[in-house]
């Protein structure tokens, strides 16, 4: 048998301190790679406990409607983490038969001794759970059984432990199925000396934070990729030239025609110097009927002007060059 004092003196030894509501360890026995803990719900949270419990397959029913209308848990935190923490065991077991002790561990609850194997063993926590099976609601008084799967190492990493955990007359009420833990690294900050004893030390008291807003430099937005390139904008109205021209200072406004050749287009093209981006703007559409002969003509018309400003940006050399292109429609669906 181990003395439960034992047991959260190892805790508090890795850094690990439960407060009295988590200390639900009552007795724990440790056998051939199993464990026994007494399970002992603290008074304080007996008004917590759903105390209502299932007896007999006829009251399944029942057992589901009070967990859906009960305020208390059915499955308590503060027993499901003593049935956890027993597995402090397991690591007393190992310590006990390094140090060559029989029976409990003589540490009598006031902390463990400097050549005890625990005083330097790093906190071990909860890490991952494959499966719980609730089959009744947790009681104030339990008994949880742990057990290493077959073949594992009560120190490897990774190990899995098997819990059930039962009511006095034996029933199993929960069970956590492969139930494993990781050391965490690293070290652990100890607590300071107590503020009574160095005057000014206030790191025991409790302490409110706050939002604080800080000004920062406002980053300046880069200005559009159109007022750093050389522009030439083909097409439009004299409005709309004017008004991209407006957010393209470096834009040039050329004086390509709808109806020019590919030919009169390459000199016109050829004498604005290097062009880094080509706006072209749609021709107007007529006021015609979007039915008439006259639209569809005007269209035509569009489609062929766009055609012959790309073979005379062909013949111009700019097919091996990086050329910007952006097509502004009217009406397009």
């Amino acid at each position: 048998q181990i003395s439960i004092s034992d047991c959260y003196a190892t805790y508090q030894a890795m850094g690990i301190e439960y407060g009295p509501t988590f200390q639900a360890l009552e007795q724990l026995y440790v056998g051939e790679e199993q464990l026994l803990a007494r399970l002992s719900l603290p008074s304080a949270l007996i008004e917590t406990l759903d105390l209502w419990s299932c007896r007999g397959e006829s009251d399944r029913l029942r057992m589901a409607d009070a967990l859906r209308s009960s305020t208390g848990y059915a499955l308590h935190p503060s027993m499901v983490d003593g049935a956890l923490q027993a597995s402090v065991g397991f690591l007393i077991g190992i310590a006990t038969s390094t140090s060559g002790a029989v029976g409990a561990i003589p540490y009598g609850g006031q902390g463990l001794p400097l050549s005890s194997p625990l005083a330097t063993q790093k906190p071990v926590l909860p890490f991952a759970l494959e499966a719980v099976h609730i089959h009744a609601p947790c009681q104030s008084t339990m008994w949880a059984l742990l057990r290493l799967r077959n073949g594992e190492s009560r120190e490897g990493k990774g190990q899995k432990i098997d819990i059930d955990v039962c009511d006095e007359r034996g029933q199993v009420c929960v069970r956590l199925i492969g139930f494993s833990s990781r050391v965490l690294e690293g070290t652990l900050s100890k607590k300071s000396t107590p503020s009574s004893v160095l005057g000014n030390d206030h790191s025991e008291e409790t302490r409110m934070l706050m939002p604080v807003w800080e000004a920062i430099a406002v980053t300046p937005i880069q200005p559009p990729f159109m007022s750093m390139t050389s522009t030439a904008i083909i097409g439009g109205t004299a409005e709309e030239q004017e008004a991209l021209q407006l957010h393209a200072p470096n834009s040039q406004i050329t004086n390509v025609h709808a109806t020019d050749s590919i030919t009169t287009i390459v000199d016109k093209l050829a004498g604005y110097g290097p062009i880094e981006h080509v706006v072209w703007i749609a021709p107007p559409p007529p006021t015609a009927s979007i039915v008439s002969d006259a639209m569809i003509a005007a269209q035509n018309q569009g489609v062929l002007f766009c055609f012959r400003t790309i073979k005379a940006l062909l013949q111009l050399g700019y097919g091996n060059k990086k050329l910007i292109w952006s097509v502004i429609t009217r009406q397009a669906h």
